[in-house]
């Protein structure tokens, strides 16, 4: 079987895309040492409430001018996610999962603390929904692993040290791939990006909404349900150059 490898960004409460590409990848790698974006999905992301989608966030204090990565960037001001917990209980005290997932919610909010680097606050929430679907891919830290200022040749090195066969992308990286490509071909490592398209699942207040976090997926369908349901939005991965030429086309 393809050892495939795909790195990403922890980011806030991802959406359910970014838990297809864990699943369906052999080796997850955290790329947690890139800089810090303010308002980026490294801070925020989104639930649904009865008025729509939501913007949710973490408060973060991080240094622009020193160039903060994840791993220095720190939570702050978390006694607010007080009420961050309120409106997910207003939010989804009537989904049938509700009883089952607020605890854990619960847990890991009130589990931050001030100064703990963002990195670490966004890897504790995928690793919990990891576990609650039932994904076991080994996942692992890029800091752990290689250090290396150049775009490219870190993510090649970070592949290599996975012994990746081949490396998955998730769609939003193509165009700057692109660029590097060259890179992974002198170390013999093909691209494939990864193709995925949300599925329609029950959900308060209709009508449905895609691409809200996980977490909403979460409090509507059971476990195996859920995981069901973003595997199903999974579609075949395209090589680099022709997910490439077919965007050209759209």
């Amino acid at each position: 079987m393809t050892r495939l490898v795909s790195i990403m960004q922890p980011t806030f409460l991802p959406w359910v895309g970014y838990f297809d590409l864990i699943d369906q990848s052999h080796r997850f790698i955290y790329l947690d040492n890139v800089k810090f974006s303010r308002q980026s999905w490294q801070q925020r992301n989104r639930i649904k409430t009865a008025s729509g989608l939501q913007w949710v966030s973490l408060t973060v204090e991080a240094s622009q001018t020193q160039g903060d990565d994840l791993t220095k960037a720190q939570i702050k001001d978390t006694a607010r996610l007080r009420k961050l917990l309120q409106t997910i209980a207003q939010s989804y005290g009537k989904t049938p999962c509700f009883a089952a997932v607020m605890p854990g919610v619960t847990a890991y909010l009130e589990g931050l603390s001030d100064g703990l680097p963002l990195a670490d606050a966004n890897i504790r929430f995928i690793d919990w929904a990891c576990e609650m679907l039932g994904i076991s891919t080994p996942r692992i830290r890029a800091s752990d692993l290689v250090e290396d200022e150049d775009r490219s040749r870190r993510l090649v090195r970070l592949c290599q040290a996975a012994e990746a066969e081949v490396y998955l992308s998730p769609a939003g990286a193509a165009d700057y791939l692109q660029e590097d490509a060259s890179c992974f071909a002198e170390a013999g490592l093909p691209i494939v990006i990864q193709s995925y398209a949300p599925c329609e699942y029950p959900q308060l207040y209709p009508p449905f909404q895609p691409f809200a976090s996980v977490l909403d997926l979460l409090m509507n369908q059971e476990p195996a349900q859920a995981l069901a349901v973003i595997r199903q939005g999974r579609r075949a991965n395209q090589p680099l150059a022709a997910w490439l030429a077919a965007q050209e086309q759209a």
